[in-house]
């Protein structure tokens, strides 16, 4: 680093300075110290409340392996992801808002890609869309992963 020589004067006026500031920047801290503690001192527990959301139940415990399985035998039909979780929502009764829809959604598309990597079932993709699959029982596809004759016929 270079050195600066200064003269006496200079250093006095700098030292001025920042003593300046420094009383300021501490007038500025006190100040904000003040305000913290008024705000704090003012708020009441109603509205410390307002502001926090409110976090949604929890999903209960349910086996969707087992019922999604279940229900593929019951049904004999290949099924999407919004039959299967309608389907769901009223064999265990639930009665959920609009985000532990999604949550459930969530959980069983979850369940369906477990159980599609596991070989347990089977997927096909829906046709003249981008996204979104046709689950089935594994036997209900032939060795190339196409529908067998009698499941096609929803598909088409």
């Amino acid at each position: 680093m270079k050195n600066i020589s200064l003269k006496e004067n200079e250093v006095n006026e700098l030292i001025l300075f920042y003593e300046q500031e420094l009383e300021k920047a501490q007038e500025r801290t006190q100040t904000l110290k003040n305000m913290l503690t008024k705000l704090k001192g003012e708020r009441s527990s109603a509205q410390l409340n307002e502001g926090k959301k409110k976090k949604p139940k929890k999903l209960p415990k349910l086996d969707l392996t087992g019922f999604i399985k279940d229900i593929l035998k019951e049904k004999n039909e290949v099924l999407v992801v919004s039959d299967l979780v309608e389907l769901a929502l009223k064999k265990f009764n639930l009665d959920l808002q609009n985000t532990q829809k999604k949550q459930f959604t969530a959980n069983v598309s979850a369940t369906l890609f477990r159980l599609t990597k596991s070989g347990e079932i089977n997927k096909f993709p829906i046709k003249d869309k981008k996204r979104g699959f046709w689950y089935g029982l594994i036997q209900w596809f032939d060795p190339n992963g196409q529908l067998k004759e009698p499941y096609k016929l929803k598909v088409k």
